[in-house]
């Protein structure tokens, strides 16, 4: 082979190793770029979720504590109202009451020897419930017929009052209500009135983080999924109620 032939593929071999290198170096430093910039992208996406959640979480408490305020509030209008024995009310009272404070309906709660039981109430389907199967409920009820402070880990307590979590009705699954539990001992019986809980759910589907969360895949198309882990409940098996047959969570 000719010095110029050698030197011709030298210098292709060169240059081929050249671009190669250049290559490399480019992919490299795109990929790393590229990388970064998907990191960055998803740092803004969690920050702009975790600031929406914090606003949606404010104004939720902001709106549980007025409907539970307004549920005192009617507990002691209706201690003021009825008779302190159980024996000498009647359901028709509750009934007139409930349209009067503008409330879903007004149960009265009596001990037994194993059981706290609705006695009375504006709801037909209320009467004879009870709650030695509600879990954390029962123990508010309790505490509250002890004239204890309730502390159950969930709620919201006061002086003789206890509002627990929107949840589902057990005499109507379908609907989702806010309740509040009332007894100062001049009664024997505790007031339990109870609102709709409506104005959760509009809230839910108007601003709510899964509203949120679906915006945000759909306005970016690069996007495949988003979940959320809370710490308190990762890992443990769901809460799972039966309400007349029908599944709640």
């Amino acid at each position: 082979m000719s010095i110029k032939l050698k030197l011709t593929v030298f210098l292709s071999l060169l240059v081929a190793a050249i671009l190669m290198l250049n290559l490399s170096i480019t992919y490299f430093w795109s990929k790393a770029g590229m990388q970064k910039s998907a990191i960055d992208r998803m740092d803004i996406i969690s920050k702009q979720i975790g600031e929406s959640i914090k606003s949606y979480e404010d104004e939720l408490e902001r709106l549980e504590k007025a409907q539970e305020e307004k549920l005192l509030a009617a507990s002691i209008a209706i201690r003021s109202s009825l008779d302190p024995d159980i024996d000498n009310v009647t359901n028709e009272e509750l009934v007139k009451l409930t349209e009067e404070l503008q409330l879903e309906g007004i149960s009265l709660w009596v001990r037994t020897p194993n059981d706290i039981v609705v006695k009375k109430s504006s709801k037909p389907g209320e009467i004879n419930l009870g709650s030695n199967t509600m879990d954390y409920w029962y123990r508010a009820f309790q505490q509250l017929f002890a004239r204890q402070p309730v502390n159950v880990g969930f709620g919201r307590a006061m002086p003789n009052f206890w509002s627990g979590p929107f949840n589902f009705a057990t005499s109507d699954p379908d609907l989702i209500l806010k309740w509040g539990d009332y007894y100062d001992g001049t009664t024997n019986y505790m007031i339990n009135p109870f609102m709709r809980g409506d104005v959760l759910v509009d809230f839910k589907d108007s601003v709510g983080t899964e509203k949120l969360i679906k915006q945000l895949l759909q306005d970016n198309s690069d996007l495949v999924e988003i979940t959320g882990i809370d710490p308190a409940f990762f890992g443990k098996a769901p809460i799972i109620k039966i309400k007349k047959g029908q599944t709640r969570l």
